[in-house]
């Protein structure tokens, strides 16, 4: 169990970083949580949750394949070393706008694998609030556009 600011114990979902209280889900909840949790590990697009810094959280077999980083190692990383360094204003643009409550439209960018790739793509972000309405981590989704034709 691990503490969490307000005190309480959480389980956090070792698959997909989803949180929990321990002891307060019925099996009907617990099953969708896990079912959920199933379903963003497995999904395609590379997802991932960060903190309001950049550091990331949370990182699903997608975000693993597209670039190349263990769920380990991304997790010991910040977003801004996947950015190229001509576009890490976005990143800290983006967190400010999410903590304001803004809403950010999904947007072409393009981000740096591990090998030293440039993919090109499709970035939604959201932000993950506390039970008073607060940012408090960001919700990532990447799908790479490798797939469309060149223009």
């Amino acid at each position: 169990m691990d503490q969490i600011p307000n005190g309480k114990c959480q389980r956090i979902d070792e698959s997909a970083g989803i949180h929990t209280e321990a002891g307060n889900q019925s099996n009907f909840q617990a099953g969708k949580v896990r079912r959920l949790a199933n379903i963003l590990n497995d999904a395609h697009d590379a997802i991932s949750v960060l903190d309001l810094n950049g550091r990331i959280l949370a990182w699903n077999k997608g975000a693993e394949k597209m670039y190349g980083y263990t769920e380990h190692e991304a997790m010991q990383m910040n977003v801004a070393d996947l950015v190229r360094k001509d576009r890490r204003d976005e990143i800290r643009e983006i967190a400010a706008r999410l903590a304001k409550g803004e809403i950010i439209k999904t947007f072409r960018t393009r981000r740096t694998t591990k090998d030293g790739k440039i993919l090109d793509i499709w970035l939604t972000a959201s932000a993950l609030t506390d039970e008073n309405g607060q940012s408090v981590e960001i919700a990532i989704t990447e799908r790479d556009l490798a797939w469309l034709p060149k223009r």
